[in-house]
């Protein structure tokens, strides 16, 4: 079955190209595993989210292996709650808030 889904995916890569380099399909499979959508996410939490999580909350510092599994955290607590990232200096302008919804949209965040 994994197998299958590998093909599967690498098909639709080779059909539609470039449409998918801004995803990150099936990480675990290890299809793709650079996305620079899911770069530039990682670029905006290590700049402003991971400078205070670094000293207030050690245990939540996002990197780029790990930024999946925190995605319903962090959209529950960007988007929903408003509560991150706190802070003028760490405001989050409004290109930021568009990159991490289009990585938060490839998630499933249920």
């Amino acid at each position: 079955m994994r197998q299958l889904k590998s093909i599967f995916f690498r098909f639709l890569i080779v059909l539609f190209g470039g449409m998918f380099s801004a995803l990150q399909i099936a990480e675990d499979t290890g299809i793709m595993r650079f996305s620079p959508l899911k770069e530039s996410a990682y670029e905006i939490l290590e700049v402003k989210c991971n400078t205070c999580h670094r000293k207030q909350n050690p245990f939540k510092v996002f990197s780029y292996k790990n930024m999946g599994k925190y995605a319903p955290k962090i959209y529950k607590e960007v988007f929903v709650k408003r509560r991150m990232p706190k802070g003028d200096e760490h405001h989050l302008t409004k290109e930021e808030y568009d990159v991490l919804e289009q990585w938060l949209l490839t998630q499933n965040i249920p």
